[in-house]
């Protein structure tokens, strides 16, 4: 935490401690269902749900929570229901699921910086910084 913590203050961002442990299947599958009706509400579903957990704790395993998001990040209220209905939504997650299985990703997020590179889980930006520059400038 105290590592998140340094991260987070060069991002302006908090982080809340955490004391609980959440199922975030449904947040994935909620995520799924935004990206395909709009990109841009999937980005402030995105924004909403890392803000949510990391910096005010909520819990994103909670379906009224995940409700509430939703409908803040300007997605129709029928999006969730599909989202948690429609079992295209579970295919999807099930096959990056397998693509990150057979490609060694055990992390969010994993960042690939050319052929050298794999860096997983929240990393400094000087790292990235760092692993592109490396990339760049070859072997």
């Amino acid at each position: 935490m105290d590592s998140l913590a340094q991260m987070g203050s060069e991002e302006d961002i908090v982080f809340a401690e955490r004391t609980f442990m959440i199922n975030s299947h449904k947040a994935l599958l909620l995520a799924e269902a935004a990206r395909e009706l709009d990109p841009d509400r999937f980005e402030e579903l995105n924004e909403r749900l890392f803000r949510g957990y990391f910096s005010e704790g909520k819990n994103l395993g909670d379906e009224e929570v995940l409700r509430r998001i939703a409908s803040e990040a300007g997605l129709p209220a029928d999006t969730v229901d599909r989202a948690w209905s429609d079992p295209a939504y579970e295919e999807r997650l099930e096959k990056q699921k397998q693509i990150a299985s057979a490609t060694g990703v055990t992390g969010i997020p994993t960042f690939v910086v050319g052929e050298k590179f794999v860096l997983e889980g929240a990393v400094p930006l000087e790292l990235l910084i760092h692993a592109v520059n490396q990339s760049r400038s070859g072997p």
